[in-house]
């Protein structure tokens, strides 16, 4: 097992803020950081529209998992779904999770997270307004739903292998707005 040590200084900073211990890559331990990431850091856009001049000049935003991880110790501020997830994506691949993007629907990032067994891929989703306290085990449990507070999202197969639709209903009420298409085969 790697030591703590052994990560850079931001990683580290990251999982103390979470509350997280460093631990061996596990699907448990992947679940626990899922966890304690929605209880402890929020999705918002505040932080995003502090960074609006900034955007405009460049273009585009700019992931910066240091920043991030600043941000959160100074301001307590999360940030959107590019900012998080693209934050989480930088600290699994160093817990030693290999983690890849996938785009739902025109706009919102997800991640895929290949299992550490190497025999399961999951989706994670920190980076949403939604339940996703949990990885989604998209291959192996694909009736699995996520749900808390009158919120549920599903995760359904497609037609084709590896694509799924991302169906999200508020006190049983689908919103029509939120279907999402994705491909795992696409990053």
């Amino acid at each position: 097992m790697t030591e703590q040590v052994h990560l850079p200084e931001w990683a580290a900073n990251y999982l103390q803020y979470i509350r997280v211990p460093f631990k061996e890559a596990s699907l448990a331990y992947l679940t626990e950081i899922c966890t304690a990431h929605h209880n402890r850091i929020p999705f918002e856009n505040i932080s995003t529209l502090l960074r609006y001049h900034e955007y405009h000049q460049q273009g585009r935003l700019e992931q910066d998992e240091k920043r991030f991880v600043d941000q959160l110790m100074q301001l307590n501020a999360g940030g959107t779904c590019y900012m998080i997830n693209s934050s989480l994506h930088q600290l699994l691949n160093q817990l030693g999770f290999p983690t890849r993007y996938t785009l739902l629907g025109e706009g919102h990032v997800g991640l895929l997270v290949r299992n550490p067994d190497g025999q399961e891929e999951v989706y994670v989703d920190c980076g949403n307004a939604a339940p996703f306290f949990e990885p989604v085990r998209l291959e192996t449990y694909p009736d699995q739903v996520s749900q808390y507070a009158g919120i549920e999202v599903r995760l359904r197969p497609g037609d084709e292998p590896g694509t799924y639709t991302y169906y999200r209903y508020v006190d049983g009420q689908l919103l029509t707005d939120l279907v999402w298409s994705f491909d795992t085969r696409k990053t």
